[in-house]
């Protein structure tokens, strides 16, 4: 879900978050914003926040409180969609939604990327006074989540909207940090990377350079199609190819 915006309200929708995320951190302190605190700041777009289940109830009273304080409501909660709640809010002063989604695990195609409590230490008190993932970990869960599409190719478009680069880049410790949330790749995976055999390809600056592991990713996915070669078969040499056909023909 996505927060509508009306044009012109960053400042003042910022101003009106921040009181919310600092109630947040004191009641909740096991809590904190993991993705897009800061384009909501700006006035863009919702903000995604990370809590165990059992806090959920205070986080309803602390968003019911705060949208009450602002003026702001009806507050409607939705619980639809598996271990997500998602608090929203109209503003009716404008065309604006304050939505906070709310997770107590991280999820990727069914899959559990990480829960709540596994993210605690790559998170941080923000200077402006609430806990939110630090930008490099945000950065690389932002990778795992947007960076490849189901079949293996790069979204570098994905990678771009989503600030995933400049996140990296601006807290490499952070990104290192949140690398063990996933841990590394078998050997065999690292071997094959590029083609090279044996050796990792080398850690790239810009996160766009991924777009050359998910067009070798596509490569190898294409040859492995061709025909009725197995994944585990070696194509075989002429030699080999010579002496089927020769026995072929005795036979």
């Amino acid at each position: 879900m996505n927060a509508l915006t009306g044009p012109g309200v960053g400042s003042s929708r910022g101003a009106l978050w921040l009181p919310l995320l600092r109630r947040l951190a004191e009641e909740v302190p096991n809590s904190y914003v993991w993705k897009n605190v800061d384009p909501a700041l700006e006035g863009i777009g919702d903000i995604d926040y990370c809590a165990r289940t059992a806090d959920w109830p205070t986080i309803n009273l602390v968003f019911r409180r705060w949208a009450l304080n602002a003026g702001l409501g009806p507050v409607i909660v939705c619980r639809h969609v598996p271990d997500v709640m998602f608090l929203v809010v109209p503003d009716s002063t404008s065309d604006s939604l304050y939505e906070l989604d709310v997770r107590d695990r991280i999820k990727l195609r069914g899959t559990t990327v990480f829960h709540c409590e596994e993210g605690l230490p790559l998170a941080q008190t923000d200077a402006r006074g609430f806990r939110r993932l630090r930008p490099g970990a945000e950065g690389v869960v932002k990778l795992v989540l947007h960076g490849v599409a189901p079949g293996g190719l790069a979204r570098p478009a994905a990678l771009d909207k989503e600030r995933v680069a400049m996140l990296i880049k601006s807290d490499p410790r952070g990104a290192r940090d949140a690398t063990r949330l996933f841990g590394m790749a078998s050997p065999s995976t690292q071997s094959r990377q590029g083609g090279h055999e044996g050796r990792m390809e080398p850690a790239r600056d810009d996160a766009r350079g991924h777009a050359h592991d998910g067009e070798s990713a596509r490569q190898s996915q294409g040859r492995l199609g061709k025909g009725s070669l197995r994944a585990d078969q070696e194509p075989l040499s002429r030699h080999h190819r010579d002496r089927a056909a020769q026995a072929s023909r005795a036979r």
